[in-house]
């Protein structure tokens, strides 16, 4: 696979109770379907970047290992300047710790069909996999998900985006076990 940095992957993990849970929660929310539960910023050819226990770098092909189900989605719109300026952005958060308070607000966002309480924390310290590819696309070209605010953005949002007719994303690829 050819990947070009700042190509974004959204997954869903083969067997994992928190992956599981937040899969469940978002079916339970939201009425369209939802598929993916994390999401990671492809860094090089070999590399992704992702928020799991800490903002880490991670090797693609270990990845792909743990993952039931993934679609690589591609901005065709972006110049190699802007894909670059992309991950330089997200590195600076590497070694951050995966904000479960975040994550805590997006549950607390679905109950109650708001953004409300995602707004509220603009700390961009403050990182889950999604808003973590949110915020760097947005700081650095303007690029909103499904039109919300970064700190809003869940992995579902990405595959809305990419989904919509007029959108200039491109799906690379996509697998399923």
């Amino acid at each position: 696979m050819n990947f070009k940095p700042a190509d974004i992957i959204i997954t869903r993990e083969k067997s994992n109770l928190l992956s599981n849970s937040i899969i469940a929660v978002l079916r339970f929310f939201q009425s369209d379907p939802v598929e993916y539960q994390h999401s990671m910023l492809v860094a090089n050819q070999d590399t992704c970047i992702e928020a799991n226990l800490k903002i880490e770098m991670s090797i693609l092909a270990d990845r792909f290992e743990d993952l039931k189900k993934y679609k690589v989605l591609r901005h065709n719109n972006l110049t190699d300047e802007q894909r670059e300026a992309i991950v330089n952005r997200a590195k600076t958060l590497l070694g951050k710790r995966y904000s479960f308070g975040r994550l805590f607000l997006q549950l607390l966002d679905q109950i109650f069909s708001t953004d409300y309480f995602t707004r509220r924390v603009k700390d961009p310290d403050q990182q889950i996999c999604s808003s973590l590819i949110a915020w760097c696309y947005g700081r650095e070209t303007g690029i909103k998900f499904n039109n919300l605010n970064w700190s809003a953005v869940e992995p579902d949002d990405i595959d809305d985006e990419s989904l919509k007719n007029n959108t200039p994303f491109e799906t690379i690829l996509e697998w399923e076990i």
